[in-house]
């Protein structure tokens, strides 16, 4: 499905053109996703695209076309200067910067739950559609609070892992 005729002839979008948003899991896994109209990102079954990452909210955020022009919606519940959450500053961030509201976007913007992303954090990329990933492939999210502890737990193996290791090289 492509999105409404018209849209994205801002970006120098033509006809039989369409946007993906390309995902890089916290797994490692890349998907990419046809953009539609509109597409919510999250952790709850109900949302387009699924990531399982104790970073991302139940819906993050959205992305869709208002007009010509392609834009993220934060749902992300945070204040202005962000949420703070396993020792991050985490919200909806277009380019490293944080979106309160709503923010246009465009091919080769980079979108995270956090400033400076690690290698196991979820990340967006706004790019022209290749073969998007057949909804029945795309891993599932999980269920209750297992899989975000899961994730917390890794990211604190992590820590002291790295922690570990610069005081063995340190010293």
């Amino acid at each position: 499905m492509q999105h409404s005729p018209g849209a994205g002839a801002a970006h120098g979008l033509t006809g039989g053109t369409s946007l993906s948003l390309f995902v890089t899991h916290p797994t490692g896994e890349r998907t990419e996703h046809l953009l539609t109209q509109e597409v919510k990102v999250g952790r709850l079954p109900e949302c387009d695209i699924r990531v399982a990452s104790a970073f991302l909210s139940r819906v993050h955020f959205i992305v869709r076309w208002e007009g010509d022009t392609l834009v993220v919606v934060s749902q992300h519940k945070l204040t202005a200067s962000g949420s703070t959450g396993i020792g991050r500053v985490l919200g909806t961030y277009v380019n490293k910067q944080l979106v309160v509201g709503t923010r246009p976007i465009t091919i080769g913007d980079r979108i995270s739950p956090m400033p400076e992303p690690g290698p196991s954090d979820p990340v967006f990329i706004v790019g022209l559609t290749q073969s998007p990933t057949p909804a029945e492939q795309l891993p599932a999210a999980p269920k209750g609070m297992s899989g975000m502890l899961v994730g917390v737990g890794c990211v604190v193996l992590l820590g002291i892992i790295a922690a570990v290791v610069l005081s063995v090289v340190v010293f």
